[in-house]
């Protein structure tokens, strides 16, 4: 199952939290342990969606995920604050999907 929120089913999970004030995305196994995934660390949102194709024919079998990090960022022009925003999007396919 693919969630935005923890919740106490014994599913494996993967779902967006936080770590230290950032963003993150955690892996929940089977024994009901949340583990970080590497390298996630900064990010703002998590996406999970069927895929849906060109045909506009829905997928159950392939999840479109969609991964954004964010940060506000100071220049050195009078400290302004600017938004530097990085959207991925990439596909997995699940074998054992009902």
């Amino acid at each position: 199952t693919y969630e935005l929120d923890p919740d106490t089913s014994a599913t494996r999970q993967f779902y967006y939290g936080t770590s230290n004030g950032q963003g993150a995305v955690y892996y929940r196994h089977t024994n009901g342990s949340g583990y970080i995934l590497a390298g996630t660390r900064g990010i703002t949102d998590l996406k999970f969606e069927k895929f849906v194709d060109a045909e506009s024919v829905t997928h159950d079998n392939i999840i479109k995920v969609t991964v954004t990090a964010g940060q506000d960022i100071y220049g050195t022009r009078a400290m302004q604050p600017y938004s530097v925003e990085v959207v991925y999007t990439d596909t997995v396919y699940l074998r054992n999907a009902l």
